[in-house]
């Protein structure tokens, strides 16, 4: 398990992240660490303007996770490498952002972030089911959402509908929520106003919020 907790000093914006490892199965084969530290000034700044994203093809089909449940997809893992290429592969491609689709064209996460979108009074996400990891951030944002005033929604996203959205972020335990006001050259509504509103709650929040089980 791994949550951020946001917290404020006069200092600056620091985090306390949490680690579990399941260990082999008993109580006392689980190891934990907790580790604090300051909040890069860099993702502050991101938070208070839109961004540019790429749309990168993760090369597997929408229902792989179901289909071919031993490939893990959706697990965290500790190799970083395909998460570093793809952000390198974006910002090769001038963009500041990389967001992963499947190869039949569903977006589905960032490669350290989730994805959520809004379409009129609601905010989507894509499916856990297509073996997405579930964010722990996205889900504190849901669940504070009808303070909002917007309703929520777990669904499949096809790219081709980027362009029909009334905004779109990416969310992260650290940066917290960013707005996307660009893929590809496709502009994206961009409400600077509700994303600081989406961040304050966030930051309010004094307790963190797990995700529900995928």
């Amino acid at each position: 398990m791994d949550l951020a907790v946001q917290t404020h000093d006069e200092e600056g914006e620091f985090a306390l992240r949490l680690v579990l490892t399941g260990g082999t199965g008993a109580a006392e084969s689980m190891r934990g660490w907790i580790r604090y530290e300051r909040v890069a000034e860099s993702f502050v700044v991101k938070r208070s303007r839109s961004l540019r994203a790429t749309l990168l093809d993760r090369g597997i089909a929408a229902g792989c996770a179901d289909q071919a449940p031993w490939l893990l997809i959706g697990v965290k893992s500790l190799s970083y490498g395909p998460n570093v290429a793809a952000i390198l592969e974006a910002r090769r491609r001038g963009a500041d952002e990389a967001v992963y689709v499947s190869s039949d064209g569903y977006v589905l996460e960032a490669p350290t972030s989730s994805v959520v979108i809004r379409r009129r009074d609601t905010l989507i996400t894509p499916e856990p089911s297509q073996g997405i990891l579930p964010g722990t951030t996205q889900h504190a944002l849901f669940a504070a959402a009808d303070k909002l005033g917007l309703d929520v929604r777990y669904d499949r996203v096809h790219h081709s509908r980027l362009a029909s959205a009334d905004g779109m972020w990416l969310t992260a335990s650290m940066r917290l929520v960013t707005s996307i006001g660009d893929v590809d050259g496709t502009k994206i509504p961009v409400d600077l106003d509700l994303t600081e509103r989406m961040n304050r709650l966030l930051l309010a929040s004094a307790k963190p919020v797990l995700p529900r089980a995928a």
